[in-house]
């Protein structure tokens, strides 16, 4: 095994090698049989991050674990045709051994390899570990001898062992270390099987001690063969692993922990340990025929009573003076000493549950028909018999009332009540209304105010001290165990079998959360709130910590330190310091929830794989290599999506919580417990997605991963090839024009020619002929001049574009964009308004009225003319009411919008104002164009919709305007049975208001 520098786990198997992120083991891609091919024997990681895997009787392998790809050992000096075995590693990142076929030594030094070995003869099960001393102890297992050989080859030392070794361990504290093969000898002590090499002077004996003694062979409870492994972690501590056996030592070699139980609880089988490892947080790996196991070591921040004794289920629990706990257990009711977990009192039989009753003395409910008094002055217990003539009735729980001296009983059959010191105890007699509750089972009182609540099989009762029963409250779930109150006055429910219950008395609202919604069990025993504003839950499986705001869980079990996962009915008490008492069917746990999570989860949070799908090939492509190379994920045009596998490396957790979010495009997080996101559908541009991880502790990881992502547009939307568009559409529009115009003026010549030969009949229509004819004059006027303006100026712009293309100065050829955009705006409204007032004039344009939703028309228009807007900062904006509609031909409002927005902009100076809006009036439908542009004189107003003795005039940035646009509006309007109204004065900007008839 070994870790890698981004903290993943690497394990080699019989069938190749694995990469274990803390969720799944994942097995690398095998490379012409690299991997699968014999078994894996070593894994060890260089300086460099680099993995040397080695297989049984074969070359070593160089892996490079972020890319996941082989490398040639060419890259550190080794000759193409050289074969070498890795036979030590110091340890990860420390000195690299070698030998090749002639036996030869060779030390990685760490970019290439040296030889500072003469020759050295090793058989096939021959052990080869350098000292710190520059030299090689070296042997073969089975033998009763070690060599120490120095630079040349020759023997420096001989170590008599007397018994042959089967193993040598790395080298800790300028020592190596070995064990003694056990399969035949098993001797008296354990310090007898290991033993340590330093510089000088023999083999010498570890001694570990349990209490001051040595370990014995027979402490550790095996027969032979007895199977030994030892280690030693970066602290100095040592673990000592033999059959089904895991102890640890403190540096001193003194014993400190037994850990075997934790492993025999999860596996199935005898086991034992083939290789143990140790990770850069000290956790101990230990590889079995059962697959791993791994320890870590945390300071429990739950502390434990009473696990110990013979029966330790837990019933009821009271803190008392003193340091010390009254607790009912199968094994009697015991008061002991916090710290030193001494019996100070017991009494026979067990109490449920405790209430003070004042003074020195606690209440008990026996778990039968009397109740228990303790008092804490000398600890004696009293058994009181208090319900002996009441038939099929138990006391459960006891409540003393301190305002008024009466000990309110809950049974399993209802309530009762003694107002003299426990005897006698009677049925509670005001129950008014409400006698169902003499039936029910009460588990819990809690007092507010005048007022005690208590729940109940049947939900919660309120009894008033003066009245009696008072009233009756259901639930979705009434088998109420507990009940809480909260600082903001929401009570919280907990019961045996409905899970938790939140319930708003003031709104009388409820709301239920079960395991549906992430509590890991529905029978609850108690709430309580901690001072961080947390519920805690004890239940069948496990104790919860449940956050009221988000309805986050997070479920706490034996391997995090409780001491059981399932606890009891009345077994749970918080102390006056907010310490929490919970008792279960192996003793009590007990935990300040302050000092429970407040560590920071500092585990690794990495990427550990990136696919995208590749439209080109069909199919999805690893992406990895290249994400680990520039940090972004790049979306090429036509790749669908991608899925993104990431891990937090908290191995000894499971449960993890991940949220993820994208600039600019979520607001809030998205939560999963899936380690895998798949994103698809990303709009054009650069985005940055955001990753956190929560672990099993409740605690968010420190890391978040922030990877860019670059979605960039296709070559078709690229500016250069949108600028060659544009001159290909402009040059088209130019010859459609001349064809245009050359095909006008020869009608125009059969028209005058035909009027000619008129005879004196025709001649009234002759005049309207010639006002026609007068027009078409004006209107080719119109085209020559405004068509001629941006032509010669794309003209310049061309011979301007190779001139500067020539000299290299490509920054001032994108600075004529602007120019261009606004020639080709120009000659595209010529054009436009020439083509649809010649389909008009020609009575062929198609008029076609449908409905049209005035909101979204509008919309569209806005939209079309934001960047025009925008480039003048001209402000632009819609508005209509919803379901405004009106009956046009949908490509005339489009053009008859078009005009006058584009009018609007035209005459409005910088920082103005355009506004578009709807409404009804006087039963037409009106759409209103206002601008806080120049505004017009009257006599611009009186020829606005003729062709005849208009110029056209330019706009406050010296746009160029066609002298048509409002003339095709009006007989747009007119074919849609429309109209026009003008409102402006000079300088204070100009309101066109169009009027359509109103739908229904």
């Amino acid at each position: 095994m070994a870790q890698d520098n981004r903290g993943l786990v690497w394990v080699g198997t019989g069938n190749g090698l694995d990469r274990f992120d803390g969720e799944e083991f994942t097995p690398v891609p095998d490379e012409n049989g690299r991997f699968s091919a014999g078994m894996i024997t070593g894994i060890k990681m260089d300086r460099d991050g680099l993995l040397w895997i080695q297989k049984n009787r074969e070359p070593v392998i160089l892996f490079d674990p972020e890319k996941e790809t082989i490398l040639p050992l060419e890259k550190v000096g080794v000759a193409k045709d050289e074969k070498l075995e890795l036979v030590y590693s110091g340890g990860q990142g420390s000195a690299f051994y070698f030998r090749n076929e002639e036996g030869r030594v060779f030390y990685l030094d760490p970019r290439h390899l040296i030889a500072p070995f003469g020759k050295i003869q090793l058989t096939s099960n021959g052990h080869v570990k350098p000292t710190s001393w520059n030299t090689l102890l070296t042997g073969s297992t089975g033998s009763q001898f070690m060599d120490e050989l120095g630079m040349d080859g020759h023997v420096v030392r001989r170590f008599p062992i007397g018994k042959t070794y089967h193993d040598l361990y790395e080298p800790a504290d300028n020592q190596l270390y070995f064990v003694i093969d056990s399969k035949q000898f098993l001797p008296p002590f354990l310090h007898d099987l290991l033993f340590s090499i330093e510089k000088e002077g023999p083999p010498t004996p570890i001694v570990l001690t349990r209490g001051g003694s040595p370990i014995r062979i027979a402490d550790l409870q095996v027969t032979v063969p007895l199977y030994l492994r030892f280690i030693k972690d970066s602290q100095g501590r040592m673990w000592l692993v033999s059959n089904e056996k895991v102890w640890l030592f403190n540096k001193d070699g003194e014993f400190e922990q037994d850990l075997t139980q934790q492993l025999l609880s999860l596996s199935k089988s005898n086991w034992k340990a083939n290789h143990l490892f140790i990770d850069r947080k000290d956790r101990l790996w230990i590889s079995t025929g059962l697959g791993l196991f791994l320890i870590e070591l945390k300071e429990n921040p739950f502390h434990h009573y009473l696990t110990q004794t013979d029966n330790p289920s837990i019933r009821g629990i009271i803190e008392l003076p003193n340091d010390r706990i009254l607790a009912g257990t199968y094994d009697g009711t015991k008061v002991f000493d916090k710290k030193s977990g001494e019996i100070i009192a017991t009494a026979p039989g067990y109490a449920l549950s405790f209430s003070n009753g004042g003074g020195d003395t606690i209440w008990g409910g026996m778990h039968g028909h009397s109740l228990l008094l303790y008092k804490k002055g000398d600890d004696s217990f009293h058994r009181l018999n208090s319900l002996t003539n009441t038939a099929n009735v138990e006391t459960k729980v006891p409540y003393y009332d301190p305002s008024t001296g009466a000990l309110y009983i809950g049974t399993n059959n209802g309530l009762f009540i003694s107002v003299d010191k426990g005897l006698p105890c009677q049925p509670f007699p005001t129950l008014n209304a409400f006698g169902d509750l003499s039936h029910q089972d009460i588990f819990c009182f809690y007092a507010a105010g005048d007022s005690i609540w208590i729940a109940s099989t049947n939900g919660l009762y309120l009894l008033d001290k003066k009245r009696g029963i008072a009233g009756h409250f259901l639930f979705p779930f009434n088998d109420i165990r507990h009940l809480h109150e909260d600082r903001t006055g929401i009570f919280w429910l907990a019961t045996a079998g409905g899970g938790l219950i939140r319930w708003d008395r003031r709104q009388g609202a409820t709301r239920q959360y079960t395991t549906r919604e992430g509590l890991s069990h529905n029978v609850i025993y108690a709430v309580y709130e901690d001072a961080t504003g947390h519920l805690w839950l004890p239940s069948n499986n496990g104790l919860m910590r449940f956050e009221k705001e988000t309805g986050e869980v997070v479920v706490f079990q034996p391997e995090d330190g409780i001491t059981h996962e399932e606890f009891n009915t009345y077994s749970h008490f918080q102390g006056a310091d907010g310490r929490l008492y919970f008792g279960g069917l192996n003793g009590i746990t007990a935990f300040y929830p302050e000092e429970v999570c407040a560590a920071e989860n500092d585990a690794p949070f990495i990427v550990t794989q990136l696919q995208q799908f590749d439209s080109n090939k069909g199919k999805l492509v690893n992406k990895t290599k290249d994400f680990l190379d520039t940090k972004r994920i790049l979306l090429k045009p036509g790749d669908k999506f991608f899925i993104l596998d990431f891990s937090l490396l908290d191995f000894a957790a499971r449960g993890h919580i991940y949220g993820w979010r994208i600039d600019g495009l979520d607001k809030e997080w998205n939560y999963q417990t899936d380690n895998s996101l798949r994103l698809n559908a990303l709009d054009y541009g650069h985005f940055t997605l955001h990753i956190k991880a929560k672990g099993a502790g409740g605690q968010w990881a420190r890391e978040e991963l922030h990877l860019p992502i670059d979605v960039p547009k296709p070559f078709y939307l690229q500016w250069h090839f949108i600028l060659t568009a544009i001159f290909l559409l402009i040059l088209a529009a130019a010859l459609l024009v001349w064809w245009r115009i050359r095909h006008l003026r020869r009608e125009a010549q059969r028209l005058e020619k035909i009027i000619a030969e008129r005879t004196e009949e025709l001649r009234q229509k002759n005049a309207a002929l010639e006002i026609a004819n007068h027009n078409k004059d004006r209107f080719f006027a119109i085209i020559a001049h405004d068509l001629r303006s941006p032509l010669i100026s794309l003209g310049g712009i061309v011979k301007k574009v190779s001139f500067l293309m020539q000299r290299n100065r490509v920054d001032e050829v994108q600075q004529l964009g602007q120019h261009i955009g606004q020639a080709v705006s120009q000659v595209h409204t010529l054009l436009d308004n020439l083509l649809n007032w010649a389909l008009v004039q020609d009575d062929r344009f198609p008029n076609r009225p449908v409905i049209i939703d005035l909101p979204e028309a509008l919309n569209e228009i806005v939209e079309l003319y934001r960047n025009t807007a925008e480039a003048k900062n001209v402000g632009l904006h819609a508005g209509a009411p919803s379901g405004c509609q009106i009956c046009c031909d949908r490509n005339a409002l489009s053009t008859i919008l078009r005009n006058l927005v584009d009018n609007a902009i035209k005459f409005t100076p910088p920082d103005g104002e355009v506004s578009i809006s709807a409404f009804q009036e006087g039963g037409r439908t009106l759409i209103q164009v206002k601008d806080s542009g120049l505004g017009m004189s009257e006599g611009t107003l009186s020829n606005l919709f003729s062709l005849g003795g208009r110029n056209s005039s330019q706009g406050t940035a010296g746009e160029k305007g066609t002298g048509l646009g409002l003339v095709l509006v009006k007989d747009l309007l007119d074919l849609n049975n429309g109209t026009i109204e003008v409102l402006s004065q000079g300088g204070c900007g100009t309101t066109i208001r169009v009027g359509f008839p109103s739908l229904g």
